[in-house]
C-alpha cells in the first residue's frame, strides 16, 4: 500500500523504526522508556530551534514573535515535565534491566538536553544586547513596565522558560 501525504510528511517509517526490534528489548518497559526519551529529544530539538528563532527576533526588535516563541518553548517545558510523570509509571525492578543496557549512558549524554543549556547564554546575551540597544536597565524595565510593555512581556517569558526547564531538570 502506498504512503499517506501523512506519512510522507511525519516520515513515519524512519521515525517508528528507531527503536529496538520488539525481539530485542532487554523487557516488557524498553519500548516504553526508549520512545519516552526519544519524544524528549524531539521536543528539545525544537526548543533549541525555537530559541535560536528568538534570538532572530530579539536582534531584529520583533519582541511580540520573541515572546510568543518563548510562550511555545514554555509550554513545550511543560509537556516534558509532565511526561516525566509518565517515567514515574516505571518500577525501579522494571528500569534497573534497562539500566543495565545503557551502560554509562545517562540523562547528561542528551543532545538535546546539552543544545540547551548552550543555548541559554546566547539567548542571555541577545537579550541584554536587546536591553542594551533600547537604552534601559533591568531596574528602569520594571519601575517602568507600562511604558515599555512589549520589552517587560519578554523579559517574563524569559523568566517562566527558565523556571520551567529548572522544573524538568528537577523531575528528571
Amino acid at each position: 500500500m502506498p504512503l499517506t501525504d501523512y506519512e510522507k510528511f511525519v516520515n513515519t517509517e524512519a521515525l517508528l523504526a528507531c527503536q529496538r526490534p520488539i525481539e530485542s528489548l532487554v523487557n516488557t518497559h524498553e519500548l516504553f522508556f526508549q520512545v519516552t526519551h526519544q519524544v524528549m529529544e524531539l521536543w528539545m530539538k525544537v526548543i533549541a530551534h525555537e530559541l535560536r528563532v528568538v534570538m532572530d527576533e530579539m536582534s531584529r526588535n520583533d519582541l511580540a514573535e520573541a515572546t510568543l516563541r518563548l510562550h511555545r518553548v514554555r509550554e513545550i517545558e511543560r509537556v516534558l515535565v509532565d511526561q516525566m510523570s509518565v517515567m514515574e509509571t516505571l518500577s525501579p525492578s522494571d528500569y534497573h534491566p534497562i539500566r543495565m543496557t545503557l551502560g554509562h549512558g545517562s540523562g547528561q549524554e542528551s543532545p538535546g538536553f546539552n543544545a540547551i543549556l548552550h543555548l541559554a547564554p546566547e539567548v542571555s546575551e541577545a537579550f541584554a544586547a536587546r536591553l542594551t540597544a533600547s537604552g534601559l536597565s533591568l531596574l528602569d524595565l520594571h519601575k517602568e513596565r507600562m511604558k515599555h510593555q512589549a520589552m517587560y512581556a519578554l523579559v517574563q517569558a524569559l523568566m517562566d522558560v527558565d523556571a520551567w526547564f529548572q522544573r524538568f531538570r528537577e523531575a528528571h
